[in-house]
């Protein structure tokens, strides 16, 4: 598991520990290049991050480059067309139509995206095979 937020990451050692199950978590940032093909990216916020269709299209861009031909990208997102102030920033809220036309135009295939009623939009991608 790779995640920008180290005391997260602490946080999910100890309790993986606790429960005698062990797991490789480090610290990386998550817009860097690959250091290795993955079968599945999970994203919370990643694409909130960007203020700019073109930065989605980037962040999009990067996700599938750690992928495997056929591997899964799934993400969860904030819903809407505000931007919202959080700890970590600004977050950009995207809507699910939008989101899903970025993934397409990206070359996942197919691509499945659906919303809560207010709050988030979630979906999954499988890049090319």
């Amino acid at each position: 598991v790779y995640d920008s937020d180290g005391a997260s990451l602490d946080a999910a050692r100890s309790r993986l520990m606790a429960h005698g199950l062990l797991a490789h978590l480090h610290e990386r940032d998550p817009l860097a290049r690959p250091d290795k093909a993955v079968d599945v990216v999970f994203s919370a916020y990643l694409l909130g991050g960007a203020t700019t269709p073109e930065e989605v299209d980037r962040r999009l861009a990067t996700a599938m480059s750690w992928l495997r031909p056929g591997g899964s990208f799934v993400f969860v997102e904030a819903q809407g067309s505000a931007t919202l102030r959080g700890p970590g920033g600004a977050l950009t809220c995207w809507d699910a139509e939008a989101l899903g036309g970025h993934l397409v135009a990206q070359g996942f295939d197919p691509v499945e995206v659906g919303s809560t009623q207010r709050a988030f939009v979630f979906g999954e991608a499988i890049a090319p095979s």
